[in-house]
């Protein structure tokens, strides 16, 4: 993924934690990950996530399907491959 588009995806989901200015991602050898949002991200926003190359791994999703705005879960971290 492109530096850009990592920055465009935090920039995208900041105003969805209570504290923006907090601990909200870790990295883990490839992998960047963006906590859960304390809100949920509309429409709009969750399509600019995965424009971007971002999405959510979760238990029971089906990840030989692309990820779209209707696998989206509120309460599930964002990840990118670096």
């Amino acid at each position: 993924m492109k530096t850009k588009d990592i920055a465009a995806g935090i920039l995208t989901a900041l105003p969805y934690y209570a504290d923006p200015g907090g601990y909200h991602a870790q990295a883990e050898h490839d992998e960047l990950y963006l906590f859960a949002t304390d809100g949920p991200m509309v429409s709009r926003d969750i399509d600019i996530m995965i424009t971007l190359g971002w999405t959510q791994q979760y238990a029971g999703r089906d990840y030989a399907q692309d990820f779209t705005v209707q696998d989206y879960r509120p309460g599930e971290p964002w990840h990118c491959h670096t």
